[in-house]
């Protein structure tokens, strides 16, 4: 792979905000792998090639929602799981990759990005000088922006056009300017702020996929629709999947093969997914509830499994989300 001239607004720029916020640098590969899957997920991360010099390093934003990181482990391939309830746009500052997400499949470099959707697996190879900017979208954050329970962005997004610049403007004035970065972490409501208008230009700029058209080849059962809306009422209650169904008016077979088809979970995924999320929006406005108390109201009976599971979707442990929410409120 052939290193790329930067051309978009970000590539272009020092990012001075975003390298003060350094997570690791290290020489050992896996060791960066696993100061990764912290701020992503576990992962295989497999260096190809002659070693590299120059440290792997990992830059780290922390938003409300999303997280925006500068990751450079030298020429290497990744395989990721099927992403835990979050979306990715993935570019790279410098050098190319090739990533797979699902059916897709993009040669990424400063002028293309691939979007990744929860519940899919993904593949990339990265080359010797590349340095990736990946952005991590809670799959609430994303349902909350759009108002949809599904999200499906266009899987290129071309960063050298018109429309991307907006949102590639106001990127860089968060990863390139201290004082933005500061009171953006000072001030919750301006977190939410930016987040919004973050997820809106690219949104808006980027456009969704004719989610219209999929659903008229592509027809969800209502079994699952009325499963969804139940599990989303009665998640903090003690359900099983023979609720769920019955909830539904579907045989267990039916509704597990109608989740496995159109939303490439399981309903006990699905439920755990849901009780996660509630969990974490509790733990980034609630001061005076414990983890333990918010983690049994939300649901979840054993705090050793509740505390691994949200590492895995979220990256971080219970007790950090709640530490920096207190520094924001």
């Amino acid at each position: 792979m052939s290193f790329v001239e930067p051309v978009n607004a970000l590539a272009s720029g020092e990012m001075s905000a975003l390298r003060q916020c350094r997570l690791f640098a290290c020489d050992d590969i896996i060791e960066a792998r696993d100061h990764i899957a912290k701020i992503l997920q576990p992962h295989r991360l497999l260096p190809l090639g002659a070693p590299d010099a120059r440290p792997h390093h990992m830059d780290v934003i922390d938003m409300l929602g999303v997280r925006i990181s500068a990751v450079s482990f030298g020429e290497a391939r990744i395989e990721v799981p099927p992403l835990a309830d979050y979306h990715a746009v993935i570019f790279c500052l410098s050098g190319q990759a090739r990533i797979r997400s699902g059916d897709d499949e993009v040669d990424i470099g400063p002028q293309r990005a691939i979007t990744c959707v929860p519940g899919r697996p993904l593949e990339g190879r990265f080359s010797r000088d590349c340095e990736q900017l990946v952005l991590r979208i809670d799959r609430a954050a994303m349902q909350a922006h759009t108002g949809l329970r599904h999200v499906l962005l266009e899987p290129v997004i071309d960063l050298s056009g018109t429309s991307a610049r907006p949102w590639l403007v106001h990127l860089r004035n968060l990863t390139d300017n201290p004082e933005t970065l500061r009171m953006v972490r000072s001030d919750r409501r301006i977190a939410t702020n930016y987040t919004r208008l973050l997820l809106g230009l690219l949104v808006s700029g980027h456009g969704l996929r004719d989610t219209v058209e999929q659903s008229r080849h592509r027809p969800v059962p209502a079994s699952v629709y009325r499963a969804e809306r139940f599990i989303e009422a009665h998640a903090a209650d003690p359900i099983t999947l023979d609720d769920i169904a019955a909830a539904a008016d579907t045989p267990v077979r039916t509704l597990l093969d109608g989740f496995r088809r159109f939303r490439e979970t399981t309903p006990m995924q699905h439920l755990r997914n849901v009780r996660l999320n509630q969990a974490r929006e509790r733990l980034t406005r609630e001061r005076s509830a414990s983890i333990a108390s918010i983690a049994m109201e939300c649901g979840f009976g054993n705090l050793g499994r509740f505390a691994q599971d949200y590492a895995k979707s979220f990256g971080e442990l219970p007790s950090e989300t709640r530490k920096t929410a207190r520094r924001r409120l």
